[in-house]
């Protein structure tokens, strides 16, 4: 039961956008918008998502995990709630924002849970299950919001999203018990100590250049997921349910390149030569998308954004390994500020790709090609400095 609500908790996040994906072209005229505004709800989600990022592992220290988890899944059910009776795009923005204060909560915590209760080769083991649970969930949100689309409204993806999180608060409430650590001689949290461990992270080359490259690649993906559901059901007129089956198969290429950058490790390969590899199979998928940039081919279209997850899926575990500085591993607030600075760039990026460029998939793909020959760009500068201090012969850890 407590693996299961484990999962249920790691996927939250991830699933609450996943599933909403589908609903966001019927919504533009049911809120009298524009695509762009219509966006800003998949924006604010993640805005919200980092803000809580920074804060949760530090409550989870505080006050308990149980006491953390429960008040952040309180306030995603009364995000999802309202956002039923919602009629004014501005306040389904603000819930939103809510929605994701409340998600991310599940995300950090559980994994601190896992480190609680495990001894670490068992913990990898069991974060392993958690992401496995997570990329299901990843696979399956749009394939399951297209069909409540088809058949019911995009209400009924939160009316779904409400009772999800209705049965989280009950299995915490009943079945969770309290697993944090009981120190003799804990260390006080105060601001100072906060803000040092934030100071000697942003010193690490490490956290920097691969925060960097994360950030980068997940803005890649945020853009295609803004930009798809227009693209393949507006302008290539396929239907919710053919959408969601079609960007669900995409969205599993992220499983195939993570149980690849499992096998590069279990190979010695470093994680700044495996990052290399992701980036340069990201890049590849521009290549293909702009190859045929006269016409909206599906078959490109679908093929690039099935290749870029693949790359994903080998580079992005490997990065959050090689971020963390080696003494810093085990810290909670470090990685808090990790996910917050990745989810904060992701957002704030996407913002400004939707401010300042069109929405074709010819100016898409070639902002995502450039983003990722940047981010191979900085790779071969920091590995001829030396690379990753951790990079050598790693096990990845797939957090994410």
């Amino acid at each position: 039961m407590k693996l299961f609500l484990l999962i249920l908790l790691v996927s939250l996040g991830t699933f609450s956008t996943n599933l909403y994906v589908p609903a966001l072209p019927k919504m533009v005229p049911l809120f009298h918008t524009n695509i762009i505004s219509i966006q800003q709800s998949l924006v604010s989600f993640t805005y919200g998502f980092a803000v809580c990022m920074l804060f949760s592992g530090v409550l989870a220290d505080s006050i308990g995990r149980k006491k953390t988890l429960l008040m952040g899944i309180f306030i995603y059910i009364f995000a999802s709630l309202s956002i039923l009776f919602c009629h004014h795009l501005s306040l389904l923005i603000f819930l939103r924002f809510l929605q994701g204060v409340g998600g991310c909560c599940g995300t950090v915590v559980a994994r601190v849970i896992v480190r609680d209760q495990c001894e670490d080769q068992k913990a990898v083991g069991v974060l392993a299950l958690l992401s496995s649970g997570m990329a299901i969930a990843f696979i399956l949100g749009p394939l399951i919001g297209s069909f409540l689309v088809n058949f019911f409204s995009w209400r009924a993806c939160f009316v779904l999203l409400f009772l999800i999180g209705i049965g989280i608060f009950l299995l915490l409430a009943l079945f969770l018990p309290e697993t944090k650590p009981k120190i003799s001689s804990p260390q006080k949290i105060t601001l100072s100590f906060i803000f040092s461990q934030y100071v000697r992270a942003l010193q690490s080359k490490n956290f920097v250049v691969h925060t960097a490259m994360i950030s980068i690649c997940w803005t890649g993906f945020f853009l295609i997921m803004m930009e798809y559901p227009f693209i393949i059901m507006n302008q290539l007129k396929y239907s919710i349910v053919n959408f969601g089956l079609t960007f669900s198969i995409m969205l599993a290429a992220y499983l195939m390149g993570s149980r690849i950058a499992n096998l590069l490790s279990r190979l010695t390969i470093s994680s700044d030569t495996a990052v290399m590899y992701g980036l340069m199979v990201m890049s590849f998928a521009g290549i293909i998308a702009l190859a045929d940039s006269h016409h909206v081919n599906e078959v490109v279209l679908i093929v690039a954004g099935f290749v870029y997850l693949l790359g994903m899926g080998i580079q992005i575990p490997n990065s959050q390994f090689a971020a963390i500085p080696p003494e810093e591993k085990g810290s909670a607030i470090v990685t808090s500020l990790l996910y917050f600075i990745e989810m904060f760039l992701v957002a704030g990026l996407s913002n400004y790709f939707k401010s300042h460029f069109s929405t074709s998939p010819t100016v898409l793909w070639s902002v995502i090609l450039i983003f990722i020959l940047m981010s191979l760009f900085i790779l071969m500068c920091f590995i001829s400095s030396g690379g990753s201090t951790s990079a050598s012969a790693c096990k990845v850890r797939l957090e994410r």
